[in-house]
């Protein structure tokens, strides 16, 4: 009896319209903000969304990235606290793991599509005009995943260390 291993839960017609959809290069698939709802938008809106999101009071652009300083400062502290017998060797090895990342995070934006009016969404399921001039908000993420700066969080929340320092018989935590 010969077993199949993958058996697809969608129709051939489905499977070839979801791959034609990732290879659609003007098109953006994101999940809704509050809801699992799949949302497809004009890659154009959505970069112009992103972008009036940048340019205002809450982001500051970065001309030269700082994250090989940040990695070589956050290092150096390591490096003092085992020097200074805070941390152990094996603390200070998985401290130092991966230190000289300089990956930077990603910025995208889940769609709010939840704050648009019903009116709004009626009219853009109709027309492809209304779909092209109305820009849905977006709920903006910064993700660290792969960067120095969450491999550092991530092993100091493993590490769980808690540097003690005696004097004069108080206790101080650093």
């Amino acid at each position: 009896m010969k077993i199949n291993k993958h058996t697809r839960n969608i129709s051939a017609e489905e499977l070839s319209a979801i791959r034609n959809l990732k290879k659609n290069n003007n098109i953006i698939i994101r999940k809704a903000d509050k809801n699992s709802t799949l949302c497809i938008l004009d890659k154009d809106n959505y970069l112009r969304e992103g972008l009036r999101q940048l340019h205002n009071i809450h982001y500051e652009e970065i001309v030269e990235s700082n994250v090989k300083e940040v990695a070589e400062t956050a290092f150096s502290i390591i490096r003092d606290l085992h020097n200074d017998n805070y941390i152990d060797n094996i603390t200070f090895k998985y401290l130092k793991e991966n230190i000289n990342t300089t990956k930077v995070g990603k910025f995208y934006f889940l769609p709010k599509i939840h704050t648009l009016s019903q009116n709004i969404l009626s009219e853009m399921e109709r027309n492809e005009t209304a779909r092209r001039e109305n820009l849905i908000p977006g709920r903006p993420i910064v993700s660290l995943c792969g960067t120095d700066f969450r491999v550092r969080g991530d092993n100091l929340r493993r590490s769980q260390y808690v540097g003690i320092d005696k004097v004069e018989n108080d206790t101080k935590v650093i």
